[in-house]
């Protein structure tokens, strides 16, 4: 006897539901609900509002947008497809995207000095800081609130021994915020006061 090969055929391309796009390290990740019988998915994006262009496909239910420039406000839509039929395009998603400031601390005489490369689009930098105690870590606090034209900040409200690290969030004017990383683990060490 013999085995015959049986291809089996999907059924009708259902269609997205939800479709989200928000500002991560490296692009816009665009995620979205699945699509039933779908096998892969086609992402399309508008700038400003101009004509849909075809970015990319995805067999997943996600997608990162490598090629988003900071400042810049994009659509989002996703196209189910299978070899035998397409869904419908979904609800366009909205946002303006922001690059991730990277981070840097110095340890100074009287603190830590944080800085942070400029992102175009930033209407202002927002600084946080978490601090290790009793063997966990506190969640974020909001530290300041800086203009767009400053890219440093000096937090001189630590203690010898204290245990810290620091991320700092690119804001628009209509409060969207980027992706934010923390520094490397820091313990500030104060100087030593020498008597003679």
């Amino acid at each position: 006897g013999y085995v015959e090969s049986i291809s089996f055929v999907k059924g009708p391309c259902g269609n997205v539901k939800t479709v989200e796009a928000k500002n991560a390290e490296g692009g816009v990740n665009i995620t979205f609900t699945v699509a039933e019988n779908a096998t892969e998915y086609e992402i399309y994006r508008s700038l400003n509002g101009a004509a849909f262009e075809k970015i990319g496909t995805t067999s997943g239910t996600a997608y990162l947008d490598k090629t988003a420039v900071s400042g810049k406000t994009y659509t989002y839509k996703v196209l189910p497809k299978n070899a035998n039929s397409q869904g419908v395009y979904s609800a366009g998603k909205t946002v303006i995207y922001l690059a991730m400031p990277v981070t840097t601390v110095a340890i100074s005489k009287t603190g830590f000095t944080v800085k942070w490369t400029k992102v175009s689009g930033a209407a202002q930098y927002r600084i946080y800081r978490a601090e290790y105690a009793n063997g966990k870590w506190s969640s974020w606090t909001k530290l300041s609130d800086q203009k767009a034209s400053v890219t440093s900040y000096a937090d001189k409200n630590v203690k010898a021994g204290g245990v810290y690290k620091y991320t700092v969030r690119a804001l628009a004017s209509g409060g969207v915020a980027s992706a934010y990383k923390g520094t490397p683990v820091l313990i500030y060490l104060a100087t030593p006061t020498v008597k003679i």
